[in-house]
């Protein structure tokens, strides 16, 4: 600096223009996921192994006056439904992940008082399987 005022600027400059395309492709997949998954009527709810969830499509965000209004990324999948049920959740998710990807399913007492039929399957994304759960949730009758 002479008298204050730089005599000399350093500059460092990196392409983000994969990082862009990258971002992008995501983008667009999840709006495919999210297109399909709220065509169906039935609520469908994608959870980590631990049961935390990821994505719920509309059917199920609307099932709890919590989720809709706040959202689903994050909290456990038994708050969406049946507080009272967290361990039957627990042991049907786990047996899904020991049986392998076979569907199991469970019956839990929803918030509501009616009994919800939870159908779990292994998630799987692109060509391989992935970590994830995904619940399909109906009405028992």
């Amino acid at each position: 600096m002479v008298n204050g005022v730089p005599q000399y600027t350093r500059a460092i400059f990196r392409d983000v223009t994969e990082l862009k395309r990258e971002e992008m492709a995501r983008r667009e997949r999840e709006q495919v996921l999210d297109a399909v998954l709220n065509l169906t009527p039935h609520a469908t709810v994608v959870t980590t192994p631990e049961g935390i969830m990821l994505y719920a499509n509309k059917p199920a965000r609307a099932l709890s006056p919590a989720t809709g209004r706040d959202g689903v990324h994050g909290k456990p999948f038994w708050s969406l439904l049946s507080p009272g049920d967290e361990e039957e959740v627990k042991r049907s998710m786990g047996e899904v992940m020991e049986a392998g990807g076979h569907v199991t399913s469970c019956r839990v007492r929803g918030c509501d008082g009616r009994d919800w039929e939870i159908e779990w399957s292994r998630a799987r994304f692109g060509s391989r399987e992935s970590p994830y759960l995904m619940a399909v949730l109906r009405r028992a009758e």
